[in-house]
């Protein structure tokens, strides 16, 4: 798998990078995050002294520094990442691996969402060449997953929030015992609704969610008629997993972009950095960040990410 993101990301001008693992800012601006102490049990310090340093969530704020500040232009990397999320289901771990890339001078969402699925194909064709013996005894589920890729329908499906909700509640209205928990506007998508919609249309890209539901990073879109304020993002929709890449052009206006950190009470000194990038100039870009394990979970037809990472670190606490 690692060689098809070589050789895909080589072949469109990518440029391969490595990302800091210890940082000051959180990505998500979500605060599930890991503190890195120091000093004797009972005693610890914030290892930077005043300012605060945690365990990567995401390397995508320091690939966009590589990418439009460095002026790289197409950046990529594969790297952990740290969550400190207390979900105990098959989909989450709390130290996993991420795809993520960034391409600066894009305007347009699809051009991002055709990069994801480029890349998507050419891992599961390889993962079917390259084990399809294996997978005949051992994962029989993964082996059609992986010959079913290419027979999706291409592109694959796009729909708007807006749609998958309306969609969703229509069909709950329907069948009122098809879904635990009701689709509703404000409440997002929960894994359910995310697994009803890949597994009636494949592979689907959900584009345009709600500010609100989404990080401070991503880029708002100028709709009038949009019953409330919408970013230009996706997520990509796998049957049986859910959501296993999530992307976004960037909000590249300084202005926007304080302000919504400022409405989100985020400390600004924090990622003046960040903001530097926007302040002294810069591009339309965007990108996106693919789960490793989810992925590995749904081209080998396995139900629970702890088993797609050698020493699994969960919610439920890890043994190793």
């Amino acid at each position: 798998m690692t060689r098809s993101c070589y050789s895909y990301f080589h072949e469109r001008g990518y440029i391969n990078t490595t990302m800091p693992i210890i940082t000051s800012s959180d990505c998500e601006g979500a605060g599930e995050v890991f503190t890195v102490m120091h000093g004797p049990a009972g005693k610890e310090k914030p290892f930077w002294g005043v300012s605060p340093s945690y365990l990567t969530v995401s390397g995508q704020l320091h690939l966009e520094a590589l990418t439009i500040g460095g002026g790289l232009g197409k950046t990529w990397h594969l790297g952990p990442c740290f969550r400190a999320e207390r979900s105990d289901t098959n989909r989450h771990l709390n130290e996993f691996w991420m795809c993520e890339a960034e391409l600066a001078w894009t305007e347009s969402l699809e051009d991002v969402m055709q990069v994801v699925e480029g890349l998507v194909r050419r891992i599961a064709k390889q993962v079917l060449q390259e084990n399809i013996e294996a997978m005949k005894q051992a994962t029989p589920q993964g082996r059609w997953v992986c010959e079913s890729v290419d027979s999706f329908k291409e592109p694959w499906k796009r729909m708007t929030y807006d749609e998958a909700i309306t969609e969703l509640v229509q069909e709950a209205k329907s069948n009122p015992e098809l879904f635990q928990h009701q689709p509703e506007y404000n409440a997002g998508l929960r894994s359910e609704h995310e697994r009803y919609l890949a597994e009636k249309y494949g592979p689907t890209f959900v584009t345009n969610y709600p500010a609100v539901q989404k990080p401070f990073y991503m880029r708002l879109n100028e709709d009038a008629n949009a019953r409330v304020l919408t970013v230009a993002c996706f997520d990509l929709l796998v049957p049986k997993v859910g959501e296993v890449v999530g992307g976004s052009l960037r909000e590249e206006r300084l202005d926007n972009l304080r302000q919504v950190m400022s409405e989100r009470n985020m400390n600004l000194e924090n990622y003046e950095w960040y903001l530097d990038l926007r302040r002294y100039g810069s591009v339309p870009h965007g990108g996106f960040g693919l789960g490793w394990e989810r992925l590995v979970s749904w081209l080998c037809g396995i139900d629970n990410v702890r088993e797609c990472i050698p020493f699994p670190r969960g919610a439920e606490a890890s043994r190793f």
